[in-house]
């Protein structure tokens, strides 16, 4: 018995298959082209004697792409779309310094920044209060004052252990010395009673 064996005809692909593998190519056509169109930048900033300059900032102006020195003060920065950059340098103490850079597809651009010390300007901060502090020219006299919530306040019986404990007060042989002054030149006043001796009051 003979048989015949038939020819198969051509393979027939799904147009759904077709597609998602024409899609998936173009994808890595795309991608493939994209990084195709970045370069890198790299270099190193010193100061004014050649030394390296750690952790300062360079930043390409217009974009939000930088870098960060390291403790050698060398930075790179990837994947920078292909074009012409302005690039400046940012430290606290340094003056900033621009530098003009062409980044080219599949390339390492090099870019060095010698930088050099500068005063920082800090603006004049005004310090304001309520407080008002009354000055009085003609008076040569010295005053404590001892209220009633600073005697329920400090560890004292009395006002007159509060009166001692004021500064420039001394407490010696019964009499109050301010500021080196005599005891008779003392004079407490108790709630507008006038007091030449508290002490012995």
């Amino acid at each position: 018995m003979s048989g015949q064996l038939g020819r198969r005809g051509p393979l027939q692909v799904p147009a759904w298959a077709a597609a998602l593998l024409l899609g998936l190519l173009s994808l890595g056509t795309l991608a493939t082209s994209a990084q195709a169109q970045t370069g890198s930048i790299t270099g190193k900033i010193t100061d004014d004697s050649g030394v390296g300059v750690p952790y300062a900032n360079v930043i390409l102006k217009g974009t939000q792409l930088g870098g960060r020195a390291n403790a050698d003060g060398k930075f790179t920065i990837l994947k920078v779309p292909v074009g012409t950059y302005t690039m400046a340098t940012k430290m606290m103490g340094y003056a900033s310094v621009e530098k003009m850079v062409q980044v080219n597809a599949n390339q390492t651009a090099t870019v060095d920044f010698k930088i050099s010390e500068q005063a920082v300007k800090m603006k004049a901060v005004d310090v304001k209060g309520d407080v008002k502090i009354a000055i009085r020219k003609k008076d040569s006299s010295t005053k404590q004052i001892v209220t009633s919530e600073d005697l329920r306040s400090l560890p004292v019986d009395n006002y007159k252990e509060a009166i001692g404990l004021k500064a420039g007060v001394i407490s010696q042989g019964g009499e109050l010395h301010f500021r080196g002054g005599r005891g008779d030149e003392v004079l407490t006043i108790v709630n507008g009673i006038a007091s030449r001796n508290p002490l012995r009051a």
